[in-house]
């Protein structure tokens, strides 16, 4: 069952929430059933409940929420709708539908909506976490550690506030101050699971392995079921050259249901083109980019098309996704990379500048592709 901090509240709320007794008693019982990851039981009960009360909007909420869980986002949306229709201002239908529109990639929709949450409540510490994150993705660093610093003005004890921190530093390549957002986390509850796993993510993509594998151990230790931790381990196992541990991690990552969230899968596809299994590495990231049309999936499908030396489909991928965000990095240096393979070396010169505009740490070719720009460039110059 995927994790998160606003279906917890949205259970606790339902059960509290007013209406006849025996709408009350079966919106409680939905909540229940998710509560217990019980998804057909949860559907069923909010099916009947809808039956006999086609205006409930709590049942809407939760069903809809039920759906997402489940991968059924069009149906979700759909319930999300309904209840925004039957009552325009319901913070909770709002804020799910945002949620449901970030899950598709749908960014701009996804940060419209968080906003209308906080217009309607402008002390909703989670809605400007949730914000910061949106902002996060989007590269949008300084919004999103405005949401993130706005909501823990208003909730510094809230340690998921601090998560979001992370994420939004690590996006200004701030990973002291990430480290520093985490470490405060496990401060104030040194059995958050998720702050060990996140602040083991952000050693690992500062290459200390040491404490990486530490952090997520110990993380696996406090949450044994949680699959990206798997995941995260099983790269780390990778990147300080253990395969046989990297590919036991990956199986307990799938053991657990990484592929129940899509985003989550990617890091099996990012391990296994790490280990040069290129052809798994296609296979897990088609089938993720497939679920969510997201460019950023699109551009690891053309660095795995790379990989595996169809420099023509590589191009092809990259150049699309680029089209879709011009924004993205790892695409300009595949095109530049299968532009040189192709011999087309005026497009190969052009895209590694550009590359090299928005990555002068070269972070991705020196850890995947093994490679200097800088002398790449030297050389098709000359």
């Amino acid at each position: 069952m995927k994790k998160h901090n606003f279906p917890l509240l949205l259970i606790i709320t339902l059960f509290i929430l007013g209406g006849c007794v025996s709408t009350k008693i079966n919106t409680s019982t939905i909540a229940a059933y998710l509560a217990n990851g019980d998804y057909e039981k949860a559907i069923k009960t909010a099916n009947r409940v809808l039956e006999l009360h086609p205006n409930n909007t709590e049942a809407y909420i939760l069903r809809g929420h039920l759906y997402r869980m489940m991968g059924e986002n069009k149906k979700a949306f759909n319930d999300c709708n309904k209840a925004i229709k039957i009552r325009p201002s319901l913070v909770m239908a709002i804020e799910e539908r945002a949620e449901i529109y970030q899950e598709m990639g749908k960014y701009k929709s996804a940060i419209k909506d968080f906003s209308r949450v906080i217009e309607l409540d402008p002390d909703y510490s989670f809605a400007f976490v949730s914000r910061g994150k949106v902002y996060s993705k989007l590269g949008k660093t300084k919004l999103a550690l405005n949401d993130v610093r706005r909501a823990m003005e208003l909730n510094p004890k809230y340690t998921w506030t601090y998560i979001r921190m992370s994420n939004a530093m690590t996006g200004t390549k701030d990973f002291d101050g990430a480290i520093d957002a985490l470490t405060r986390a496990i401060e104030h509850d040194n059995r958050f699971a998720i702050a060990y796993r996140e602040r083991g993510f952000v050693f690992f993509y500062t290459e200390s392995y040491r404490r990486a594998g530490e952090d997520l151990d110990t993380a696996i230790k406090l949450d044994p079921k949680d699959a990206l931790t798997y995941a995260y381990r099983a790269n780390v196992f990778q990147m300080t050259g253990d395969n046989k541990a990297a590919a036991q991690y990956i199986k307990l990552a799938l053991k657990f249901g990484i592929k129940k969230d899509m985003y989550k899968y990617q890091q099996i596809g990012l391990c296994y083109y790490r280990m040069g299994r290129y052809e798994k590495a296609l296979a897990v990231t088609l089938r993720v980019y497939k679920a969510t049309n997201d460019p950023y999936i699109q551009e690891n499908v053309a660095v795995c098309y790379y990989g595996l030396g169809n420099y023509d489909e590589a191009l092809r991928q990259a150049s699309a996704a680029l089209k879709t965000d011009s924004t993205l990095i790892w695409a300009k240096l595949i095109i530049a990379l299968a532009s040189e393979k192709k011999l087309d070396f005026t497009n190969a010169l052009k895209y590694y500048k550009l590359y090299l505009a928005v990555d002068p740490i070269q972070e991705f070719s020196k850890q995947y592709i093994h490679m200097d720009v800088h002398n790449k460039i030297k050389s098709l110059e000359q």
